[in-house]
């Protein structure tokens, strides 16, 4: 599954933080996950990867996103790799 959301004073966005808890069923199963931001992405990756964590999945993939990353597709594009990868 890809989780993915807006970050909030350096944070994973309410909704995020909710739409994670609510998960049901997942342990064992792998996630990967992607915060944009204005600015900084902050701790929110290290939040949504322990929250995920604590309900048995593994995080496979992380991506923070900022306005300056969109100039190029370095980080999309080895994202993407990455996810590639996993569904092989």
């Amino acid at each position: 599954m890809i989780i993915a959301g807006p970050v909030w004073a350096w944070k994973p966005a309410p909704p995020v933080n909710g739409a994670i808890q609510s998960l049901k069923n997942g342990k064992g199963k792998t996630a990967s996950i992607i915060c944009t931001a204005g600015g900084q992405v902050g701790d929110s990756l290290d939040v949504m990867r322990k929250a995920l964590e604590k309900q048995g999945i593994e995080v496979t993939g992380e991506l923070g996103l900022i306005p300056a990353d969109l100039e190029t597709n370095e980080k999309v594009e080895a994202f993407a790799h990455t996810l590639m990868k996993e569904n092989i």
